[in-house]
């Protein structure tokens, strides 16, 4: 499950660890073009969080996808 706070990876508590390849590089980046792709194929579910975030949870079709990879 990835809950969705901020666009920010930079914002404190968003659990980004930095390594000599992700200072070369820059921070990871949260894709939301392959998120919506995932949840339009049923691999991903959204729910609205109260405070305006989003929850991101895996589906059985996803886990299914995953183990067949």
């Amino acid at each position: 499950m990835y809950r969705e706070v901020n666009d920010d990876p930079h914002r404190p508590g968003m659990g980004v660890s930095e390594t000599p390849l992700s200072r070369a590089v820059g921070p990871p980046r949260f894709d939301h073009s392959l998120v919506a792709a995932l949840v339009e194929a049923g691999y991903v579910e959204t729910r609205a969080l109260p405070a305006g975030g989003v929850e991101y949870e895996i589906t059985e079709a996803g886990m299914a996808a995953i183990a067949d990879a």
